[in-house]
């Protein structure tokens, strides 16, 4: 759907992993009839790899209803280190180490999602089978083949963010004992689509002193405020002041736009028409400027007036390709999924309502085309259930938030469930990471993660130092 539906998770670190030792994977990997292809692949930066392909049932109920082969990369060290299994949460486009895997110097294995990327069927999507159970399923499938193969004994962990994090929840709870911990990264809980708390916060997240009334959650020690940002209501007028002459000049930014899609070789014949999609890149731009942590300093001011500048800010925020033929088109399972089960939220309109088209705010239009548009209705009751079963049932997870990131309105709330922990950083957005806590924090969750691991090893491996 609209940029923040993509979750990338980019980490500033390299890792270069140990030498490769144990079983060799390749000869493991293929001896596995669930295993479709393994190739070897190499890459610049993160070395050897293995790129895999395993057959899963469209329906893990109904396994005679057919099958896809749904993609997966591993970084093989050794099979007896623990292994960390990332949710995507769509594609899988890039490679990178997560946090969890470099903590443990861990095997790694990164896990697309169902109808995403490779793992599309080549026949038509069974648009009702794209569901988080399924996803779950398709996770257990995975860590059980590659238990039965190549890992027999190994430390499990899981971890993801944003819609990865809630495919990682949903199989902690259908699977509980697949992966003894759990690592999520800004993991909303939406309890609609919209959810109006999302919707709401784009304006909330401007205004510092509002975001603390979270009792009982764990803050760093620089949870007071912002690093760069305004300490009042300062940013939410500059945001919209920006979007205002944005919309105040839309002839002139549409010809802009015009010729950066044909830069771009993209097409917007789908949202309706070339306005239409600079509209929504002008609305995308106050949760955008959130999710990547704009600083405030780069927003144009008004007295420089100059529309060319002015849209290229915008675009450096807000990519207008989101809204193009062939991104939407790629989204559409991620879109499914949020329109049905992950959440959704809505533009903050309201200054600009004489401006825009009516339906404007209501994305739904953008995927009808080729998608079962009667059989979308947003779970509820599902995400109601998955609220009590964290607050009861759910332990060893470990939820980790950035506040600037407006799903974060849609956070876990644990009340009194002390088998899990979480903590919230003022300071960080989507792209969060344990390592840009505060120096307690950060420490504090690094000894829970390794604290957990040292105390599954058997006897006399306890001391295992990393």
């Amino acid at each position: 759907m609209e940029k923040l539906f993509i979750f990338i998770w980019i980490t500033s670190f390299v890792w270069k992993p140990d030498p490769v030792s144990g079983t060799n994977p390749v000869e493991s990997l293929k001896a596995l009839p669930e295993i479709e292809l393994v190739e070897e692949q190499y890459d610049s930066v993160y070395g050897k790899y293995f790129r895999c392909l395993i057959r899963q049932p469209y329906d893990h109920d109904h396994p005679e209803e057919g099958t896809f082969n749904q993609q997966f990369t591993l970084f093989y060290r050794s099979d007896s280190l623990p292994v960390v299994l990332v949710t995507c949460g769509g594609s899988l486009d890039s490679l990178y180490w997560t946090e969890a895997a470099d903590l443990l110097k861990a095997n790694q294995v990164m896990l697309e999602t169902r109808y995403c990327g490779r793992s599309k069927p080549q026949e038509e999507i069974h648009w009702n089978t794209l569901t988080m159970q399924q996803i779950a399923s398709d996770i257990h499938a995975v860590i059980s083949t590659l238990k039965k193969g190549l890992f027999t004994r190994s430390y499990w962990v899981s971890t993801g963010r944003g819609i990865g994090g809630e495919e990682a929840l949903h199989h902690k709870r259908h699977y509980p004992g697949d992966v003894q911990q759990t690592i999520l990264y800004n993991t909303p809980l939406c309890y609609n689509a919209p959810d109006k708390r999302v919707s709401r916060y784009q304006v909330k997240v401007g205004k510092p002193a509002k975001l603390f009334n979270s009792g009982g959650i764990r803050l760093g020690a620089n949870g007071g405020g912002f690093s760069f940002f305004p300490s009042s209501s300062e940013l939410n007028y500059d945001i919209k002041d920006f979007q205002q002459y944005c919309f105040n000049h839309q002839d002139s930014m549409q010809i802009l736009l015009e010729k950066y899609g044909r830069e771009k070789g993209a097409s917007f014949l789908r949202v309706g028409s070339l306005q239409k999609a600079l509209q929504l890149t002008i609305l995308e731009y106050r949760p955008a400027f959130f999710y990547k942590t704009v600083s405030k300093e780069l927003i144009p001011y008004e007295d420089y007036d100059n529309v060319e500048f002015y849209f290229e800010h915008l675009i450096s925020v807000s990519d207008p390709l989101v809204f193009s033929d062939s991104c939407l088109k790629l989204q559409e399972p991620i879109a499914w999924l949020a329109l049905n089960e992950t959440g959704t939220y809505e533009y903050f309109i309201r200054p600009f309502r004489k401006l825009l088209d009516e339906k404007i705010s209501d994305h739904t239009y953008l995927y009808a085309a080729d998608m079962p548009i009667e059989d979308i209705a947003f779970q509820e009751k599902k995400s109601k259930e998955m609220q009590k079963w964290i607050q009861r049932e759910a332990k060893d997870i470990i939820f980790i938030y950035g506040l600037l990131d407006i799903y974060s309105a849609a956070r876990v709330n644990l009340k009194k469930n002390n088998s899990c922990t979480l903590l919230v950083d003022s300071n960080q957005g989507a792209l969060c990471r344990i390592e840009n806590f505060d120096w307690g924090t950060c420490n504090y969750l690094k000894d829970l993660i390794i604290t957990a691991y040292r105390e599954y090893l058997p006897p006399g491996e306890e001391e295992k130092s990393f």
